[in-house]
């Protein structure tokens, strides 16, 4: 095998492929590595001075600290962000060249397949899964919606065609402005939810006397739903929690006999809505599972699905990609805002994008936000990006599409599933277990290692392609089949563990009064 990767002619720095010891040559650069490399971390390739940039990627990621000796271990110790960016920086329509046309994806056509998805009378968007849930609509309803769901469990055998009951619960709905960015943000990402494809029928549990009351939640859309697919209770109303978990149990088997109802039906890949994600990740996952993953993304989006890249902060140092493949500046300049946003959200808190890498992501080789972001981006392959949305907003456009969202998964995916995503297809090097209760999430090792420790969690082994087993068309395809299988109903490694009854975090800002 290989010892170390090289990833761009431009590059003055290496990867390490395996664990490398001290003093070893590394034959085929012609260095001896000075220390003990970690698998995944970066390798001198020559001397780099004080003040001269690292490049990896071919881009730089990072200024060095301090003089590093050829064959030195190159990371936080020796190297930080380069100096400036940080700044607020200027705007897309300022540098945008419209004349350049983004580059044409490279695709495979997937003869025209089909998964079998559900087709429901209140969206045109189609389901993967055929849910009920109950539903808080404050944090003081949790407890009663979980005593509904754990008590309504009883049921399940009867109604084969559920696949799940899901609670789903959150720490807000009260103590904020009536007419405020919080409460608005909670009630699109709650209402995206509740109107979701997956979604066949509601239970919704509130208190009574919060802020989040049902009427405002639904508004117009209550007059478009039927009538038996969404009920509503009240703690206070029914006299207290264990009566509402009573009347809960007898409002939730209706709506569990209509759910029962629904069948599957064969329908395009233009009504595939895939959530993109990477957490967890390494040095490995720029070079392994974020690439087969956009080349899987390139492919669909060529049959018309939708491909939602988010997470703002963890596109930062590669955005200047990213406006390059918008389909116009105003695109660009939408994205470019939500950038612009983030940097100066993250200034008033005291802190810059660079806090983004978690102790995980550099234990597995990645330095800064840039090096981070470089690899990220990949899993978006190289199709054009026709809109920029906020978070859980609905979407309109097909192809590929950003959600403005953090970095952190959990939040990120719960925007991206408001927002209409009936798939997820998560990235990782260091290893996730994160499910999403109500969509499917298709989880990619970046590595052998990873893959093999965490078989129950993982999905798809993208470590192949760095072992030469497969090549990165013949993985990005076999991406494509899971995604379509796992879409048609064949459980994904999270769904067989059943443990997702916590996966429901909003975006919280303004506030709490």
């Amino acid at each position: 095998m290989t010892q170390c990767i090289r990833l761009s002619g431009r590059d003055n720095c290496i990867v390490a492929l395996e664990d490398i010891a001290a003093h070893s040559e590394i034959a085929s650069f012609e260095i001896t590595c000075q220390e003990n490399i970690l698998t995944g971390h970066k390798i001198a390739l020559h001397d780099i001075p004080k003040g001269q940039s690292i490049l990896k990627y071919g881009q730089c990621i990072a200024t060095a600290t301090l003089d590093i000796k050829a064959g030195e271990h190159i990371h936080s110790h020796n190297c930080s962000m380069p100096e400036g960016l940080n700044d607020i920086t200027h705007l897309a329509s300022e540098s945008l060249d419209s004349t350049i046309p983004p580059e044409k994806p490279a695709t495979r056509k997937t003869n025209d397949a089909q998964f079998l998805g559900y087709k429901r009378e209140y969206t045109k968007e189609i389901g993967s899964r055929n849910i009920v849930a109950v539903v808080a609509m404050v944090s003081c309803a949790n407890s009663v919606v979980r005593g509904i769901c754990q008590s309504a469990q009883q049921y399940m055998p009867q109604y084969r065609n559920v696949d799940a009951l899901i609670p789903i619960c959150h720490s807000g709905g009260c103590a904020v402005n009536q007419n405020g960015q919080s409460l608005e943000l909670l009630q699109r990402t709650l209402r995206g939810w509740i109107l979701h494809p997956n979604i066949a029928a509601v239970l919704l549990v509130s208190l009574g006397c919060e802020t989040n009351q049902v009427d405002q939640l639904l508004g117009s859309e209550t007059c478009s739903q039927p009538q038996d697919r969404i009920q509503s209770l009240g703690i206070q109303a029914c006299g207290g929690s264990h009566q509402a978990i009573r009347e809960g149990l007898d409002k939730i088997k209706p709506l569990m006999e209509k759910a029962n109802q629904a069948k599957r039906s064969a329908q395009g890949l233009e009504k595939l809505s895939i959530a993109l994600q990477c957490g967890g990740s390494d040095a490995f996952s720029g070079l392994s599972a974020n690439p087969a993953l956009g080349r899987a993304v390139d492919i669909l989006c060529k049959q018309g699905a939708r491909a939602i890249l988010a997470e703002t902060p963890e596109i930062f140092g590669a955005e200047q990609q990213l406006y390059q493949r918008c389909k116009d500046p105003l695109t660009a300049l939408k994205l470019e805002q939500k950038v612009h946003w983030w940097q100066q959200y993250a200034k008033q808190q005291g802190e810059t994008l660079d806090s983004n890498p978690s102790h995980g992501n550099k234990a597995g080789g990645i330095t800064t936000i840039i090096e981070k972001s470089l690899g990220a981006v990949a899993k978006a392959g190289k199709s054009t990006i026709n809109n920029v949305y906020d978070y859980g907003q609905p979407m309109q456009s097909q192809g590929l599409v950003f959600m403005d969202s953090p970095g952190y998964d959990p939040v990120s995916i719960t925007g991206q599933v408001a927002s209409g995503a009936n798939m997820i297809c998560f990235t990782t090097g260091r290893g996730s277990n994160f499910n999403c209760p109500s969509v499917p999430s298709l989880k990619l090792a970046s590595n052998q290692n990873i893959f093999n420790h965490m078989q129950d969690d993982l999905d798809i082994n993208c470590g192949r392609l760095i072992d030469g087993e497969v090549d990165l068309d013949s993985l990005a395809q076999e991406i494509v089949e899971k995604i379509i299988h796992t879409a048609s109903g064949e459980p994904s490694k999270g769904e067989q563990i059943a443990l997702f009854d916590d996966g429901f975090h909003p975006w919280s800002l303004g506030a709490v009064l």
